[in-house]
């Protein structure tokens, strides 16, 4: 046991009151030390409820906007690329068709099939003088001679099926008629159904030394 000299009381005491600690004043330490300690937490939840919160919802909200606003704009450009590219697939079609039918200038002779030019025993495609001197007896080897002796072997590139075949040009001075004949029953009339109304196409082609033919309206 400790016992301080100056203390009389040490002498006779088992306990000296000075190293004892003073019970009372250590428990109102403690009570100050925790009630600081609460001011502390409850500061720092106001600081968390009042401050944090409301711009993590703020954050939140203005996130979710520009979710929707994205969303929004990428649904309008999906359907003006669904406009466009139906747009652009009826063109396409319309393109398709103008091409397969051939509808164009380029049709140096025009002319709507008759009766005779589908007909199995004739066998052979009346051409109008006029258009036969501008466009066919300039551009057959041995020209209009050639095609009133024997007549002048001419190559047919069918566009529509894209195949090749072979008629002969005879002008018939007897009757001043002139026609594409031998094969045109069998290749055209037949492979092609081709039937009275019909309206078909040809043209000199230069670069290939041949007619290309289509059907240009049914």
């Amino acid at each position: 046991m400790f016992h301080c000299n100056s203390c009389s009381s040490c002498l006779t005491d088992d306990v000296c009151h000075l190293s004892t600690p003073n019970t009372s004043f250590l428990q109102g330490q403690e009570e100050e030390t925790q009630q600081q300690t609460k001011n502390v937490v409850v500061g720092t939840n106001w600081d968390v409820c009042d401050y944090d919160i409301p711009l993590n919802k703020r954050k939140i909200e203005k996130e979710k906007k520009d979710k929707d606003q994205y969303g929004k704009e990428k649904s309008q450009l999906h359907n003006v690329s669904s406009s466009t590219s139906h747009d652009d697939t009826k063109i396409a079609n319309k393109q398709e068709t103008k091409k397969t039918c051939n509808v164009d200038d380029e049709w140096e002779i025009k002319k709507v099939l008759e009766k005779s030019d589908v007909c199995r025993t004739l066998s052979r495609l009346m051409l109008k003088k006029e258009l036969t001197q501008e466009f066919v007896i300039p551009v057959v080897l041995g020209g209009a001679k050639a095609a009133k002796h024997k007549g002048v072997e001419v190559k047919v590139w069918d566009v529509d099926t894209k195949s090749l075949h072979s008629l002969v040009f005879k002008i018939w001075t007897s009757a001043q008629s002139y026609v594409f004949n031998k094969r045109w029953f069998k290749d055209f009339v037949l492979r092609r159904e081709l039937k009275k109304g019909d309206q078909i196409g040809l043209h000199w082609d230069q670069d290939n030394g041949r007619f290309n033919f289509s059907v240009i309206a049914l």
